[in-house]
């Protein structure tokens, strides 16, 4: 399975800069069908003075459109101060948007979840 064709960009560039920042690490990814992945490293050395000298980590790689601007826009700073001065009106209408933009994407899962019942 090709993991760049069932993430977002975004989620595979967050997978590129963990490989980049551990690279002598196992790492193992698995898309979650939304965009995301969960990934595991395994192997991480913590070295002395610690007990156990290796660990593994892991983590959920979400691809919530929400947070799209924090993954593909400016800085964590910029990002901050753009969310929280948008007015709370404004905000509501923009989510509001987000989740016809996610309802869009996700239509065949949602499709095939009404045909289950």
């Amino acid at each position: 399975m090709d993991m760049n064709s069932t993430v977002t960009p975004s989620v595979a560039l967050a997978v590129e800069q963990i490989k980049l920042n551990f690279p002598a690490c196992d790492l193992q990814v698995t898309p979650d069908g939304n965009g995301g992945g969960w990934f595991m490293l395994q192997t991480v050395a913590l070295g002395e003075p610690y007990v156990n000298e290796l660990i593994w980590m892991g983590g959920d790689l979400s691809a919530q459109l929400p947070y799209a601007l924090y993954d593909e826009g400016p800085s964590l700073e910029d990002c901050d101060l753009i969310a929280t001065s948008i007015p709370l009106s404004l905000a509501k209408k923009s989510h509001i948007l987000l989740t016809e933009k996610a309802r869009n994407l996700d239509q065949d899962l949602l499709d095939g979840l009404r045909r289950v019942g």
